[in-house]
């Protein structure tokens, strides 16, 4: 009787962890899928077949080396621009044959997917001259910041740390992360990603290789010295994808990507 009794508690013991955690493949299986086409431009496609490509600005902008490469024939659903000022974000003219092209407080919903705008500053706290987009779907936040250099060079001031505090969501699964700008703004973008703390960032929006590379020396110093935890994902290439169940990302994960342009014939799965 007794002997019963133990595989009974066993047996039960087991169902309820196993309905709990359940099946690992479920989890796992990615339903975003991201390309990043170079400077501030990627392609987000999600697995309910829509597509959001983000400001899909000129290549090697203002001389200076920071590639956005071609996406061919690929038309997407969504196209969003967090300014049409400048040429690293904006080619003059909007696409031909895009369903949505999203500038300035432009929002959307979409087969499961919500795109809200949230203004920022580039050149000053004074003017919100930015859209930051904050893309949602099945629960999981993207937070494509666009050129918010403003905010980023000010993060000391208690005030723009309330601001930005306020205007984005307590939990960012994915933050696009400026890292570069009219002057050096690495050490403010850490501080940056300090007080956001998103799960996960991707560096974006730097005029060289060496830029990026610098961004993430200076964080693996903030892990030495001031024991702040960030984990290094380092991709060679430029194709990530990710699953909306997966919330169990502790520490923050820096994922390094290596731009190239999209192909359909070998694009995102």
């Amino acid at each position: 009787m007794k002997k019963n009794f133990h595989y009974l508690t066993f047996f039960s013991l087991f169902l309820v962890v196993f309905l709990q955690c359940g099946s690992p493949k479920q989890t796992s299986e990615p339903d975003i899928f991201i390309h990043y086409l170079g400077h501030a431009s990627f392609i987000l496609q999600f697995d309910n077949g829509i597509s959001v490509l983000t400001d899909h600005g000129t290549s090697n902008a203002w001389g200076l080396d920071s590639p956005i490469y071609e996406i061919e024939n690929f038309i997407p659903d969504v196209a969003t621009y967090s300014h049409t000022v400048h040429i690293d974000h904006f080619r003059g003219e909007m696409p031909n044959n895009v369903d949505f092209v999203l500038t300035n407080m432009d929002s959307l919903r979409l087969k499961g997917i919500v795109i809200q705008p949230m203004r920022t500053s580039e050149l000053s706290l004074k003017e919100e001259d930015n859209t930051s987009y904050l893309i949602s779907y099945k629960g999981f936040t993207i937070l494509h910041l666009g050129d918010a250099q403003a905010n980023i060079k000010a993060i000391h001031l208690e005030e723009n740390r309330n601001h930005l505090k306020a205007i984005f969501p307590e939990t960012i699964d994915l933050l696009l992360m400026t890292i570069g700008g009219r002057s050096d703004i690495i050490q403010q973008a850490e501080s940056f990603i300090d007080l956001l703390q998103p799960k996960r960032i991707i560096p974006m929006h730097y005029w060289k290789r060496e830029d990026k590379l610098t961004f993430l020396a200076h964080c693996k110093i903030q892990n030495e010295t001031i024991e702040k935890h960030y984990q290094m994902e380092e991709i060679q290439g430029a194709k990530y994808s990710i699953s909306t169940s997966d919330n169990r990302v502790i520490p923050i994960r820096i994922i390094s990507m290596e731009p190239a342009p999209f192909s359909e014939s070998n694009g995102l799965e």
